[in-house]
């Protein structure tokens, strides 16, 4: 039976990349046309920027904000408009890779949220986000995200079964914007949520002059930290593991604005420790591979 994926993207300001974004959507349709079918969803939140659409072949909806409200609203807003068991959601600056896409698909069979592999683009040079299968499975676990970090990047590399997202994600809004993706894969683990890994390259990133939010770091500690106080006051983890989860985020702060002091160093150990035995593991599988 032929499932049918719901693309949602947020527009703010990026008529710029809208052309190329469709077009890697056309290409991933075409190929996949006797397995899915798509609709593309894209939620205008600059009231004062019209989409610009370029002539396309695809179910393209167009939702406007009545003003601006952030990705996490943004997305959600798509997300009630979606007619789609299965969603994706791009930025607008994304662009999919063919090659693995039919992989992601067929894998719907068997999970809830299907991680793709993917690349980062950064002016010349091309980066792998995973490097294997193992390393994968070993990183796409909700222990990983609690104690170090958004394992992740960017949930352009999802496919994630609609019915089983989270209330808690679609009600309970970050006013600093950052954090939504680690936000929303944590109460995806925390209700059980089926994850598989799909080592195939689905999803590219490129690099929009700087202004990735991750950049940011105070802005991305601001919003992790808010993360922690609406999954704590929603009860979604226990004291001690929102205990874990601050102390991560303050040590990836610190080491990332290199200010790892030996306060911060006492106070965040069992964080150290995680990243230690983190990055040897890591290093290990990829050296096997």
């Amino acid at each position: 039976m032929s499932k049918k994926i719901s693309i949602i993207i947020p527009f703010y300001h990026g008529n710029l990349y809208i052309p190329r974004l469709l077009k890697s959507i056309e290409t991933v349709a075409d190929l996949s046309k006797d397995l899915c079918c798509f609709e593309v969803l894209i939620v205008n939140d600059s009231p004062d920027e019209s989409v610009v659409l370029p002539p396309s072949a695809l179910d393209i909806k167009l939702i406007q904000n009545a003003q601006n409200v952030g990705i996490q609203k943004t997305r959600v807003h798509g997300l009630q408009q979606a007619s789609g068991e299965w969603i994706l959601f791009l930025d607008q600056d994304d662009e999919l890779i063919s090659d693995g896409f039919l992989r992601q698909i067929q894998l719907t069979d068997y999970a809830d949220v299907i991680v793709g592999n993917g690349i980062y683009r950064l002016g010349d040079y091309d980066h792998r986000i995973f490097h294997t299968q193992k390393a994968m499975r070993f990183l796409i676990r909700e222990k990983q995200f609690l104690t170090i970090r958004n394992l992740i990047p960017s949930p352009g590399e999802c496919l994630i079964r609609k019915d089983c997202i989270p209330k808690t994600w679609t009600t309970s809004f970050l006013h600093t914007s950052g954090s939504d993706d680690w936000f929303l894969w944590i109460t995806l683990f925390r209700s059980n949520a089926r994850f598989t890994c799909n080592p195939e390259f689905v999803y590219l990133h490129n690099d929009t002059g700087g202004n990735n939010l991750s950049a940011n770091l105070t802005q991305m500690k601001n919003s992790s930290l808010e993360m922690v106080e609406i999954l704590s006051r929603n009860h979604t983890l226990m004291p001690k593991q929102i205990a874990k989860l601050k102390r991560a985020i303050l040590f990836k702060y610190h080491q990332d604005t290199h200010q790892l002091s030996p306060k911060i160093l006492l106070n965040c150990f069992d964080a150290l420790c995680a990243n230690i035995c983190y990055r040897l593991i890591l290093n290990t599988l990829n050296k096997i591979a």
